[in-house]
């Protein structure tokens, strides 16, 4: 009995159950109706029907669903309302799976695209602060002083066809380069900045080279690292505003061995001799604009042939010797005209004589004149008196290269100077074409110790981390001090108005506005470039030291004989009205102005002098006038009299004339 009055009672709840969750419906329903119309009104007879409030609805419904839950526990079954939250949570979880496995799917493919990419963003950052930096300084144009002069002149007063050959002043410079810089005058004009516009572009492509290079075979560490030494490397900083060729020796220095491996990657035989016919190409349009070109490539050269023939037989060896007669033809024609007359330049033999490795010494010399040269180099032009560490740190990063190619390629630039070195001098801005492989080094090793720093800590090898992360940390002082120095070059220096302590650009102008036709200009041999430069006084207007208004040059030397002639001074000039005098650029001895310009006080009267900077000087002497011995040049000088140094000897001169 008992039984059959539990199921009547379970049927009933039951069909309570059904009916609640019917009106649960209807009055949800109601509700949305309500809501979405406004509500309705109408009569049946007799009998309003409205509606207008969804919220009455909403509680009936509401009401219902806690009856129905009450009687589902009872039942012991799910409520509507569990039930309805069952559904919504399992779609969710369905929902945020799927949504999991998309977004590390998108992950892990946006990481593979898209890093590669963006992993340099640091080192593009870099290199884009470098170049506005540059180019900031650039426009300041401070003046030229000697070694720009020298080669200006060369630009200036000689064709195209003319380039070629032995320069005035004892100067040399690769032909391509010299006939981008006239290319560049003619089109902008002789100032400042633009002569200077080839050397700051080389030394700009030299950055984005560097930026290429690290993103092809290097982390984002060591690609910042390259960057920022190449981009503030002081001797490659200091060269971007001269007008010199020593940025393009750099740029092709850098590019010539990463093209190298580049051509040795390639993916088939086939591919790698197109490419070699590049770089062979390359290399021999770079030995007409750098000399760096020319010296970097018969080292990467015989690497080239030697891997070629490893690689695929002694056939496609011969075909890259081959290939390397479109570099011959270029270096043939290139050696005539401007190899040549500079090997054969006394003046340039002279200067750099000492420089050179000694010839017949024996080996244990010539060790020591290499081990000598270790110190030089990396202070100069390599930028930093932590020798030991940047060579060490070379060596390394050519050996531990993620690459070996890399390495290797890049090795052979600091052994081809050493094989060199009886020709070429490994010293000063002549060495500067080394210095982007040996910063290849360093930012080799800079960019392994960071992949084994990262190895290291995920493996939980903490020596081998320890030992990566103590290199990281010697790199970096290391960086320090190239960068310090590159800062100094950078922003310091190149905001003032003068170069090595002189003005020639105030100073010359001044003393050319005071000129009047058929004076006479005395400078030193070293100071006339400035005055011929500043001066506008072109080769053909005075080839043999007389201008076209009747103006002589004068060329004043020293001779410390006592037997000397004290009167050609005072001869020479005897029948001359007034004397211009600029002193610049000392190549002669301390006191040398001073005594000049006594002895032309004694001659007549200094009507005036400026003094500008540290070093240039430009006076105005009436030879008509009777001196005075209240007012000398002494009186009108801003210096100091203990300053001057007595000296003794006598002042010659001569014809100013070419050389």
């Amino acid at each position: 009995m008992k039984s059959h009055d539990g199921v009547r009672v379970v049927s009933r709840l039951n069909v309570l159950r059904r009916t609640l969750r019917r009106l649960c419906l209807l009055a949800a329903i109601w509700a949305v109706v309500v809501a979405a119309t406004g509500g309705f009104y109408f009569r049946i007879g007799q009998v309003p029907v409205s509606s207008r409030r969804p919220w009455t609805a909403l509680l009936v419904a509401i009401a219902g669903l806690v009856v129905e839950s009450r009687v589902a526990r009872r039942l012991g079954e799910q409520s509507l309302l569990a039930a309805g939250w069952q559904r919504v949570r399992s779609w969710y979880e369905q929902v945020e799976l799927r949504w999991r496995v998309w977004a590390r799917h998108q992950y892990v493919e946006w990481s593979r695209r898209l890093w590669p990419r963006f992993q340099h963003v640091g080192s593009l950052v870099i290199g884009l602060a470098a170049v506005g930096l540059n180019v900031a300084v650039w426009l300041t144009a401070p003046p030229f002083w000697l070694d720009e002069e020298t080669i200006a002149l060369n630009v200036r007063d000689r064709g195209f066809a003319e380039l070629g050959g032995t320069l005035w002043f004892g100067q040399s410079a690769p032909l391509g380069w010299l006939v981008l810089e006239r290319a560049t005058l003619l089109a902008l004009g002789t100032s400042e900045a633009a002569m200077r516009a080839v050397p700051l572009l080389f030394g700009i492509a030299l950055i984005a080279a560097a930026l290429w290079f690290g993103r092809r075979w290097m982390g984002s560490l060591g690609t910042a690292a390259l960057v920022l030494l190449c981009a503030f490397g002081p001797y490659l900083v200091h060269y971007r505003f001269e007008v010199k060729h020593y940025t393009a020796d750099a740029f092709w220095a850098l590019l010539l061995p990463a093209l190298a491996v580049w051509a040795i990657e390639g993916d088939s035989p086939r591919r790698r001799l197109h490419r070699l016919l590049i770089w062979w190409t390359a290399a021999a349009v770079g030995l007409w604009l750098a000399n760096g070109a020319l010296l970097v490539t018969p080292g990467v050269a015989l690497l080239l042939v030697v891997i070629m023939w490893r690689r695929h037989g002694r056939r496609a060896a011969m075909t890259t010797i081959a290939l390397g007669g479109i570099w011959l033809a270029f270096f043939v024609t290139h050696y005539e005209w401007s190899i040549r007359p500079a090997l054969q330049s006394q003046h340039l033999h002279n200067f750099w004589a000492e420089q050179l490795a000694p010839a017949s010494d024996g080996p244990i010399a010539l060790a020591r004149w290499v081990v000598a040269r270790f110190p030089m180099v990396a202070m100069n032009p390599g930028g930093t008196g932590l020798w030991v560490t940047l060579w060490a740190s070379a060596i390394t990063g050519f050996a531990c290269s993620r690459h070996p190619f890399v390495g290797l390629v890049y090795a052979s630039v600091p052994i081809t100077a050493l094989a060199l070195s009886p020709t070429v001098p490994m010293h000063e801005r002549l060495a500067l074409w080394i210095v982007p492989a040996l910063y290849v080094g360093v930012a080799l090793l800079v960019d392994r110790a960071a992949q084994l720093c990262v190895v290291g800590v995920r493996r939980r090898q903490w020596l081998l981390a320890a030992t990566a992360a103590s290199v990281l940390i010697v790199e970096s002082f290391l960086l320090a001090d190239v960068l310090g120095h590159g800062r100094d070059e950078l922003v310091g220096a190149r905001w003032s108005d003068a170069k090595h302590s002189l003005n020639d650009r105030l100073a010359v102008r001044w003393l050319m506005r005071q000129h009047r036709p058929g004076d006479v200009l005395i400078s030193t041999r070293l100071a006339w470039p400035a005055v011929r430069w500043y001066g506008g006084i072109r080769a053909l207007d005075a080839p043999d030291g007389r201008m076209r208004d009747g103006s002589l040059m004068y060329e004043a030397s020293y001779q410390a004989d006592p037997g000397c002639l004290t009167g050609q001074l005072r001869d020479t000039l005897a029948s001359h009205h007034r004397v211009l005098v600029y002193l610049g650029f000392r190549d002669v001895p301390d006191g040398f102005d001073d005594l000049l310009l006594e002895r032309l006080d004694e001659l007549g009267a200094v009507v005036d002098l400026q003094e500008f900077a540290g070093l240039s000087r430009a006076a105005v002497l009436d030879l008509h006038v009777a001196g005075s011995e209240e007012i000398t040049f002494r009186l009108l000088s801003r210096r100091k009299m203990e300053e001057s140094v007595p000296l003794g000897g006598c002042i010659t001169i001569q014809r100013a004339v070419l050389w």
